[in-house]
């Protein structure tokens, strides 16, 4: 019996399919000719996505929050996929916020068969993580190549870019900075050409 994935071609590197919410995660995932993002949001067309990954024919697929996908979703995917755990949820703290309660309820939500492996984000999420899903290893979110400018000498005072949606902690954190050095805090609305432009 042959495998249940395609393979890439002797020396061919291996088409990659990225999926998730453009906004948050584009800037996440290459951008070259052997891959793609597919928007896709919980609750979205499962039957398009799938249609539009089966046209690409990817080797890998890596999806961004992976309480997204229905369950079953990738039951006929000949591809290895990846589910790559990107929200805050609680370190096993009784005392855990209300937003990352909602969140590993989500999490609970999972159909762990959609994916050959889990990655988290954070480390100290994983032992959480671990009672929904099979974390595999911990790894920081990934950063595309287009991002990695020449380095430029600095002149006068150094600017700061902070891209996050504003929160009491982040903004215990940043207010004080902002008072003492040009900080752009961009706190919703940027996609991954947007962020370019303003990394250049």
């Amino acid at each position: 019996m042959g495998s249940p994935y395609l393979a890439p071609a002797p020396g061919v590197p291996p088409r990659l399919a990225f999926v998730g919410q453009r906004t948050f995660f584009e800037a996440c995932a290459l951008s070259d000719a052997r891959s793609a993002f597919f928007e896709f949001r919980k609750g979205g067309d499962a039957d398009r996505l799938l249609a539009d990954l089966e046209a690409f024919a990817p080797h890998v697929v890596v999806v961004f929050r992976p309480e997204i996908l229905p369950h079953g979703c990738f039951a006929s995917l000949r591809a290895v996929t990846l589910g790559w755990l990107t929200e805050p949820i609680p370190r096993g703290t009784t005392s855990a916020h209300p937003d990352q309660q909602r969140r590993l309820w989500e999490l609970r939500q999972v159909d762990a068969s959609n994916f050959d492996r889990v990655v988290s984000f954070d480390p100290l999420i994983a032992e959480t993580a671990s009672g929904v899903l099979d974390v595999w290893r911990s790894l920081p979110l990934p950063c595309a190549d287009r991002y990695y400018l020449p380095v430029r000498p600095l002149g006068g005072r150094p600017r700061a870019l902070f891209v996050g949606r504003s929160t009491p902690h982040r903004e215990y954190f940043l207010t004080p900075v902002k008072h003492h050095y040009d900080v752009l805090h961009m706190a919703f609305g940027v996609d991954a050409a947007k962020l370019e432009r303003l990394t250049a």
